[in-house]
């Protein structure tokens, strides 16, 4: 699971990671490191995985109450008593979290891994299909109220430089900090609170 012997196999495996957190560490809005509550999935099995081996879904429970950056930390590389492989049957579905931390496994059968993935937001994120506002409504909106309605200040496209051949969402990801206002707005809450605990 992550960086293994499968690997070495040539077996190019996702690595154990939350969803909406970056390849390095989380950067988006936090108190306190942990992902907040943003979705939640529907994990449908199309095929039978009853069996190890079978690209089956693994999760560590209870880990989205854990920053991301333990993970990074860990060299997402999870001990094995802290997981659990899903063996499931055809027409399974399964519900989580997706700050949950969770991988796939290889797929050693001779049977194609057919899964579907639903992904329910809030409202007032960033739809997966109907990614951009009415520019006219984005124009009235402060910074932030841009930023909660999926819009990139600075901007720019939402799906990256090159959306037409490679899009990303650029929601989590951009390095440009004006893109990403809420985050300046934390860390002025984070200096309140210690400021209030040193006053207190």
């Amino acid at each position: 699971k992550g960086n293994g012997d499968d690997q070495k196999a040539g077996y190019r495996n996702v690595v154990w990671h939350p969803d909406l957190a970056s390849p390095e560490i989380f950067q988006a809005p936090s108190l306190d490191g942990r992902l907040p509550f943003m979705e939640l999935k529907v994990f449908y099995c199309l095929f039978d995985m009853t069996e190890s081996n079978c690209g089956n879904l693994w999760l560590v429970p209870g880990s989205y109450k854990r920053p991301p950056a333990e993970l990074h930390a860990m060299g997402r590389c999870v001990p094995e008593e802290q997981t659990l492989e899903l063996k499931l049957p055809a027409g399974s579905a399964v519900l989580w979290r997706t700050a949950t931390w969770h991988c796939v496994g290889p797929n050693r059968s001779n049977k194609t891994r057919k899964v579907v993935h639903v992904g329910y937001h809030y409202r007032w994120l960033r739809p997966t299909d109907y990614i951009q506002q009415d520019p006219e409504l984005l124009q009235r909106c402060s910074p932030i109220r841009q930023q909660l309605l999926g819009a990139l200040p600075s901007g720019r496209d939402p799906l990256g430089d090159k959306s037409d051949i490679e899009p990303s969402s650029q929601y989590w990801l951009t390095k440009n900090p004006d893109d990403v206002p809420l985050r300046a707005w934390t860390e002025s809450l984070k200096t309140k609170v210690a400021d209030s605990k040193e006053t207190a």
